[in-house]
């Protein structure tokens, strides 16, 4: 940024509008939009003061550059992008309670699936929580962000994390010949 610019420097130019030029009379706000236009257009190049400066030696009041500013500043503010208010013990209530229900439900399904003589149970348990874990992530994420990032991590950790392992695990059995069934 240029605060004081120099005879070789660049200079403030094109500065604001002289305060008398701006048609005021016909075009009521035409005086303040002129202002307002001419700071929002230099603030990245040039230091406050210095627009502040050039705005006074153009004939403007010093309420004037204050309003100015404060209705570049209000803009700014109003136009940031609002993000979600996520709460990290709600994330990890909700992570820790999706990692045990479905730890939870495995075993009971797989231990009823047993006594029955059904095996395999547990597999659709833990595909079954990946789904609904991967849904309630995408229904929740724009009115609970906390429940929906929670359920976004207890599915990467109960169903991709295990994925990632045992391809990493098979990778490495297969590019060194060992087998786990000890042959």
């Amino acid at each position: 940024m240029i605060d004081e610019p120099g005879p070789d420097g660049p200079t403030p130019t094109p500065g604001p509008i002289r305060a008398e030029r701006t048609n005021e009379q016909d075009i009521p706000g035409a005086r303040m939009a002129s202002l307002t236009a001419y700071v929002q257009t230099h603030r990245d190049r040039y230091t406050e003061a210095s627009l502040r400066r050039a705005s006074l030696e153009a004939g403007y009041t010093q309420a004037e550059v204050d309003a100015a500013w404060r209705g570049i500043a209000a803009a700014a503010s109003r136009d940031a992008p609002i993000r979600p208010r996520t709460s990290l013990p709600v994330i990890i209530g909700t992570t820790l309670a999706f990692i045990g229900g479905t730890w939870l439900a495995v075993v009971l399904v797989d231990a009823i699936g047993q006594a029955f003589g059904f095996y395999g149970s547990a597999l659709l348990i833990w595909v079954g929580a990946g789904i609904v874990g991967g849904i309630g992530w995408a229904t929740q994420r724009d009115r609970r962000p906390s429940v929906a990032q929670g359920l976004g991590c207890g599915v990467l950790l109960i169903v991709v994390l295990p994925i990632v392992l045992f391809l990493a695990v098979l990778g490495f059995c297969l590019a060194t010949g060992f087998s786990l069934l000890g042959n």
